[in-house]
């Protein structure tokens, strides 16, 4: 499932930040925020084992998918977390549930003005190599983040200007515009901290000998083969760890992969691809788990130009889909159809206009006859193999039915990508989106014209006075009535194409306790333990 979604780059915040960078008077005053037996299958309410933690022991976890590198400030792969989040703590943490944001590295935050966010750091904090986390630490670890030259987060903390040290314990960022998005970008790579005397040697050397302030340490990697970590000792959450070490084993072939959870050979699996899910529930000692995840699947549609600069076939396409059907055949029903940016276990789903653009194969026809498509449309789609591939062939017959003839080209994914966006081949693009700690940025990456994920279009005009409200204050309820409200522009102008939700799908040994997954589908493993 992992190797089905391609973030090919990263959203232009920068260029987006200039653009709702306009002025006191459009945005709101940002209130202060302190942050303070048998196969089994089973939900997330149900991951974590009962009994108490047992200490020691190696736990053994098979992933999918290789690491693009251990600097977590330069890294271009969402399935490089799970290697990170051990030997790495973030400056903020969220609710694995919801999202939100909660206290990591910092004990709180605050914002003293629309423009300045304070930061106040959690005491004894320490890296590996015994070098303390203190406010100039934290400040080398931003500037760092900006200027790395191979920065895969400095897009995400352009609204900061400059980076202050105000005390030991704490550090000011002054802002070039108000931006409510930062700490829950914190929560991701951009609050990340590595260590300043080990990261004085370069990213590439970095990467092969990671130095953070997680309750794991590195111990060796090998590309394409293995990661382990081990238990570090000066931790600053004593009861954190309870493993000696974790060891990961990447292997990219899905089936082999499960045979190695089947066999016993490991004892955590992080991705189950959905043909193996039935047969990994029938293996004696093993649960399956099932949790929902920011992962979806969308069709985003070339609104630059004919036929899709016309709204009214841009839902012709969203009516004619059926979402559950493609639930049903692609992902084995273990999904669920989407209809929004973020799923209904966010804190920004937009319930009161969701279910949008319902299955409705005579809608879908009279909007085209309304477009002077009354003979039919015809339109090319580009895709990758894997997931994507799936629902483009399932698509295809369910659009037919309501008289648009979609031609499907597949291609490897980074040539899919270079067709569509660069060389403006098709209509359509089949794609997968991984999520985003905060859903801004997931919704900036699919609604704004400036976007890397979106062909250039005319966007409606109360667009951009919308997302400023997004991050114009940071309490929760004036954020999720900000969303609804651009969500409804998105609905009303048929701005995206999604169609399922893809859930996060874990496998584990019966000895394995502690595992809770989180909505944002990137596994924390620092707290697993085995009983035996």
């Amino acid at each position: 499932m992992t190797n089905s979604y391609f973030d090919v780059t990263t959203t232009d915040r920068r260029q987006f930040l200039r653009m709702v960078g306009i002025g006191g008077a459009t945005l709101a005053s940002i209130p202060l925020l302190g942050a303070c037996g048998p196969g089994s299958s089973g939900d997330a309410s149900g991951a974590s084992a009962s009994g108490k933690p047992v200490k020691g022991g190696t736990l053994r976890v098979v992933h999918l998918s290789n690491f693009s590198t251990l600097d977590p400030h330069a890294g271009i792969s969402g399935n490089d977390h799970v290697y990170l989040y051990p030997m790495f703590d973030t400056l903020v943490d969220f609710d694995p549930k919801t999202l939100e944001p909660k206290p990591g590295l910092l004990s709180s935050w605050e914002y003293t003005s629309p423009t300045t966010l304070v930061l106040k750091l959690q005491k004894g904090v320490k890296f590996h190599d015994g070098v303390s986390l203190d406010a100039d630490a934290v400040k080398y670890n931003l500037d760092r983040a900006l200027t790395l030259p191979k920065s895969s987060v400095a897009v995400d903390l352009a609204s900061i200007d400059n980076v202050q040290v105000v005390a030991d314990d704490q550090v000011q960022l002054n802002l070039k515009q108000p931006d409510t998005a930062l700490p829950l970008i914190l929560s991701d790579r951009a609050g990340m901290m590595v260590s300043p005397k080990a990261a004085a040697a370069g990213s590439a050397q970095f990467s092969l000998a990671p130095v953070g302030t997680g309750p794991y340490k590195f111990k060796s990697a090998v590309s394409g083969e293995t990661v382990e970590v081990e238990r570090f000792d000066g931790y600053w959450q004593p009861d954190t760890a309870h493993l000696d070490g974790i060891k990961f084993s990447i292997i990219t072939d899905p089936q082999a992969a499960a045979n190695a959870m089947q066999s016993g050979q490991v004892d955590f699996m992080i991705d189950v691809d959905f043909p193996d899910v039935q047969k990994m529930k029938n293996v004696d000692g093993v649960q399956v788990i099932k949790s929902p995840s920011l992962a979806f699947q969308r069709t985003p549609l070339r609104m630059g130009r004919e036929p899709f600069s016309d709204v009214r076939l841009r839902k012709a396409m969203n009516y004619a889909i059926d979402r559950d059907g493609i639930n049903a055949a692609v992902l084995q029903g273990l999904g669920s159809a989407s209809y929004a940016e973020v799923p209904p276990e966010h804190w920004a789903f937009p319930k009161s206009i969701t279910p949008t653009f319902k299955h409705n194969v005579k809608k879908a026809k009279s909007l085209l006859k309304e477009a002077g498509y009354s003979s039919g449309l015809s339109i090319e789609g580009i895709v990758s193999t894997g997931v994507p591939q799936q629902i483009a062939v399932a698509m295809q017959s369910q659009v037919a039915e309501a008289g648009i003839d979609m031609k499907v080209t597949v291609v490897d994914h980074t040539q899919a990508n270079e067709m569509f966006r660069e060389k403006d081949i098709g209509e359509a693009f089949f794609s997968g989106w991984s999520g985003r700690p905060d859903p801004y940025q997931t919704y900036a990456a699919h609604y704004l014209s400036a976007s890397a994920y979106v062909t250039t279009y005319e966007e409606p005009p109360e667009l951009q006075a919308a997302f400023a409200k997004t991050l114009s204050s940071s309490k929760i309820a004036d954020r999720k009535k900000a969303f609804l409200d651009l969500a409804t522009i998105g609905r009303d102008n048929a701005l995206d194409l999604t169609t399922v939700y893809v859930p996060q799908i874990a496998a584990k040994s019966a000895k394995v306790g502690g595992y809770v997954p989180n909505l944002y589908g990137k596994p924390k493993l620092s707290q697993m333990w085995l009983s035996s």
